[in-house]
């Protein structure tokens, strides 16, 4: 069972060869199962070999991953500056805590640690080239009194 970090199983296409300190492992097929995906690697004849698997992590090359305009990869925003709409330096980015209904932002500024909901509505604007993350938060958010 593979239990994958993004929803593009591309990655594991029929073929595709992963080194584990196992050796080699090549992909034979995939499929989907209950919100993780099943796969068949090359010379596995039983599910006694595959068990033997069991805990192996799969790593690939950022090189070999294209990620989509609106897609970052999460320890790029770790250190970004975090500022509000109107250009205010709010804080700097912690962490990227991966969420079951959104992912937050995890932004440490001068009220302290806050947690942001990754939703567009909150986070208008992600540049990690530039370093810097632009929010959007309802008064409040950051311990002022109201």
């Amino acid at each position: 069972m593979l239990h994958p970090e993004r929803d593009d199983l591309s990655l594991f296409a029929s073929g595709t060869s992963f080194d584990t300190p196992r050796g080699s492992l090549v992909v034979d097929r995939i499929r989907r199962h209950h919100g993780a995906a099943i796969v068949l690697f090359e010379g596995l004849q039983d599910r006694t070999q595959a068990e033997e698997l069991r805990g192996i992590e799969l790593r690939v090359a950022r090189a070999d991953v294209s990620l989509a305009s609106d897609e970052w990869w999460a320890s790029d925003l770790v250190g970004c500056t975090v500022v509000g709409r109107d250009g205010t330096r709010l804080g700097e980015v912690l962490d990227v805590v991966e969420g079951v209904a959104q992912d937050r932002l995890v932004v440490e500024g001068s009220h302290g640690v806050v947690e942001i909901p990754f939703v567009d509505e909150l986070v208008p604007e992600v540049d990690p080239a530039a370093g810097r993350v632009v929010v959007d938060v309802p008064e409040g958010w950051w311990g002022e009194a109201p």
